[in-house]
């Protein structure tokens, strides 16, 4: 683009929901969106101060078996990451 200050003048909203997808960073967008189950608890564990008021499960997270983890991200059956 030659000429920055005339693309900006010309600028409508619109423009963002059509570019965004060509951002070199969006994938990592879309990924952060498919793990949203794993960020919340990990929001919960990071909130936990005691041992004793560890929900059920959060001190073995992972399990014995990837469908035993309480963690969504490393449980294939409640979010497959794509």
């Amino acid at each position: 683009m030659s000429d920055v200050q005339r693309f900006i003048s010309h600028w409508k909203e619109s423009y963002a929901q059509s570019l965004v997808g060509y951002h070199p960073e969006y994938c990592y967008y879309e990924f952060c969106t498919k793990i949203d189950n794993s960020n919340d608890f990990d929001f919960k564990w990071n909130n936990t101060t005691k041992v004793i008021d560890a929900p059920v499960g959060y001190l073995n997270p992972l399990g014995n078996t990837p469908d035993e983890s309480i963690d969504p991200y490393f449980n294939p059956s409640q979010k497959p990451i794509v």
